[in-house]
């Protein structure tokens, strides 16, 4: 019964989560230029890019291995991880300001550019690792707090922004970063990690081995989430170079439509990974594995429903969301609607491999995408533009999704 409850609660914090990321940016293409617009997609999709490393590196070692810890030891832990996470963002940051500013020109707006999506990255980031610690501690009310924290600050920041017309990019990205720490600071109050900081010498841990099992975790880490990031994000990157801003703009309309489904199964990884990193260290990860199955067969359902939602209402629910013409993101939805499904089995497949420590078998699941992705999927942009990046993602998530499958299925033969 706890279980079926924390599912529900998980779903709830996606529900509000979730939907106000696709709202936000529907809602941000009929206030702000076109141009302003794609821009925004591609630089979100760098902050993103140091999200989905960082908790690839730190947060995915920090699950895998709190039941070996002690869940008694969760705040100085998460605290420890949190350090890490800062020393991290310091070579990153003195990278990107140099990169930046012998590209753009050494001057004070540049670097205030620079460093508020250098601080709303790390912001971002901060409030990701707070909303796993919820799941690891089976806090999901404080989860689900987090987020409409982070709903209602970066909503009045953005009404506040419209009403005195200085809702740009660089105020939309400090909004958001403003929002991301406000629910990391919530959380970590609510979860006593606040306390545990400030008790004397109460948040140091013995990280000799820690430190080992880190160093080892970051490397695959990296590499993983790096490559995870390739098969959703380049693509902004890709039509940037190729394409065109009205293709960008496309494409990030027709996206925005998959993000409820891809944050519930973010949602649903951040619930499961402790589940059944557990179930692991106590041999049972069978069980787990079945429970993926039935999962992939749910996310496969929605994807059959939301193709023909959209090929029976897909022009009047469009015209609902964007002022723009909507002809080409109907067809490109279309196309997306597979996501779902295929996103769903690979990150699943990839959640059961992390929980037995098969990091190097999902590198190479990541590995697959990327190279899918960069390939063939270079010559599909260059050709078709927006349609081409559809094309692109579902070949991508599908190849994922068929590869971590067999590799699951090889690691339970071969246990």
């Amino acid at each position: 019964m706890k279980g079926k409850t924390a599912y529900i609660r998980a779903l709830l914090d996606q529900i509000i989560y979730g939907a106000s990321a696709s709202l936000n940016f529907i809602v941000l293409a009929n206030l702000i230029p076109l141009d302003t617009y794609a821009m925004l997609a591609a630089i979100y999709s760098y902050i993103v890019l140091y999200q989905m490393v960082s908790n690839a590196m730190l947060m995915d070692a920090f699950t895998v291995n709190l039941p070996t810890l002690g869940i008694n030891q969760s705040q100085k832990y998460f605290l420890y991880v949190v350090r890490l996470l800062l020393l991290l963002s310091l070579p990153v940051a003195a990278v990107v300001f140099v990169i930046y500013l012998a590209y753009a020109g050494l001057s004070l707006g540049h670097v205030v550019e620079v460093w508020i999506f250098l601080s709303a990255s790390v912001a971002f980031s901060l409030m990701m690792f707070a909303r796993r610690l919820c799941y690891s501690m089976k806090s999901e009310t404080d989860a689900l707090l987090g987020s409409l924290t982070y709903v209602a600050v970066y909503a009045a920041a953005l009404a506040i922004g419209y009403s005195l017309s200085m809702l740009g990019l660089d105020f939309i990205l400090a909004s958001l970063g403003i929002a991301s720490l406000a629910s990391f600071l919530l959380v970590s109050f609510r979860l006593r990690v606040l306390r545990a900081f400030l008790a004397p010498a109460g948040w140091q841990l013995d990280t000799a081995e820690l430190d080992c099992f880190h160093r080892r975790y970051a490397r695959m880490g990296f590499l993983t989430g790096s490559l995870k990031w390739v098969p959703d994000n380049l693509l902004f990157s890709l039509l940037g170079v190729s394409g065109t801003l009205d293709q960008i703009a496309t494409f990030r309309m027709a996206t925005n439509l998959l993000m409820p489904f891809r944050y519930l199964v973010v949602s649903l990884v951040n619930v499961l990974l402790p589940k059944y990193a557990a179930l692991a260290a106590e041999g049972r990860s069978a069980e787990s594995w079945r429970h993926v199955v039935q999962l992939i067969a749910i996310f496969v359902a929605a994807s059959a429903g939301m193709f023909a939602l959209f090929w029976v209402f897909g022009d009047l629910i469009l015209s609902l969301l964007y002022r723009s013409a909507t002809g080409p993101v109907l067809l490109v939805v279309l196309v997306l609607s597979a996501v779902p499904a295929f996103s769903a089995a690979q990150a699943f497949a990839a959640t059961f491999l992390k929980s037995i420590r098969k990091i190097r078998a999902v590198a190479l699941q990541s590995v697959l995408g990327a190279l899918v992705t960069a390939l063939p999927g270079t010559l599909l942009i260059i050709n078709f533009g927006a349609m081409g990046a559809a094309l692109t993602l579902v070949a991508s998530m599908l190849s994922m999704s068929l590869f971590g499958i067999f590799l699951v299925v090889r690691s339970q033969r071969t246990d």
